[in-house]
């Protein structure tokens, strides 16, 4: 007779009379726990032992072997970096020890994961899902102070490329004015940003009047480099309207700027580019 006839058997038995089947049946079920193992039948061994716990709740054998088999599931569940698993199955047996170190690994798992995420946005300059991760970092490691200087340096560039966006969207309007006055923003904060400097010098190229926007030449709002280089092109094309006659077949060049013809090649503002303006 194999074994899984025999605690059939047992089992029959046990209906009839518990007090007498008991003990035969749980020495069969434990032996036939134990091959499970040994077949690696985690699942059907989980059930043997918790069958043998049903007929005799303080049998010391099933509990140990029942306690083993969870524990080696919760390490497989950590293993995988199943957080939610791993502490459930820890909590069910009752060991703090693998419970805290669940929660100083899922805490680890979790900042190096937002950390992969936050370097992939600010590449990609998605500033409010970086924002979105910071917070995240600060609920998750509120004593890292840095996280919170993170936080503020990914929110005034978000800030930033609103602005920048914002004096695009203007430019293309043809809203010269305000254009103007948002890039000037951006090109004080940061002169470097994006090509904000050179949509400023084309906006200014097409500006009516420039009366209408001398409130943005004032040096607190661009800075004095390039309110030299403003300046001189403006210069230029007063002069220019004076003396059109003289000069009616010079074009401006890519930028709208009209440039003197140089006598001297050696001088600097022959023929200057937005982005060989002098940095602050």
């Amino acid at each position: 007779m194999d074994l899984e006839q025999a605690v059939r058997e047992l089992e029959e038995a046990y209906r009839y009379d518990e007090d007498g089947a008991r003990y035969p049946l749980i020495r069969a079920l434990l032996i036939h726990g134990k091959n499970n193992e040994k077949a690696d039948q985690e699942a059907t061994a989980e059930l043997v032992y918790q069958r043998v716990l049903q007929i005799s709740p303080q049998e010391n054998v099933a509990q140990q072997r029942l306690k083993l088999i969870w524990v080696n599931q919760g390490d497989r569940a950590l293993e995988a970096n199943d957080f939610e698993g791993a502490f459930d199955i820890y909590s069910k047996v009752g060991l703090s020890d693998k419970i805290t170190e669940v929660q100083i690994l899922k805490q680890k798992y979790e900042l190096e994961q937002s950390a992969l995420e936050i370097q992939q946005y600010e590449l990609n300059e998605e500033w409010y899902e970086a924002i979105r991760c910071y917070q995240h970092l600060i609920k998750l490691d509120p004593e890292t102070k840095r996280w919170q200087a993170q936080l503020e340096r990914v929110e005034f560039e978000q800030s930033l490329q609103l602005q920048y966006i914002r004096g695009k969207e203007a430019l293309n309007k043809q809203d010269w004015r305000h254009a103007i006055q948002i890039l000037a923003g951006v090109v004080h904060t940061r002169i470097d940003y994006k090509d904000a400097s050179e949509l400023l010098l084309f906006s200014l190229s097409q500006r009516p009047k420039p009366s209408e926007v001398s409130v943005s030449l004032e040096p607190q709002n661009i800075p004095e480099k390039i309110v030299e280089t403003i300046k001189k092109e403006q210069k230029y094309r007063e002069q220019s309207e004076l003396a059109s006659t003289s000069r009616a077949t010079q074009q401006p060049n890519k930028h709208g700027f009209l440039w003197p013809e140089a006598e001297d090649q050696s001088e600097t503002h022959v023929q200057r580019k937005w982005y060989d303006i002098p940095r602050t």
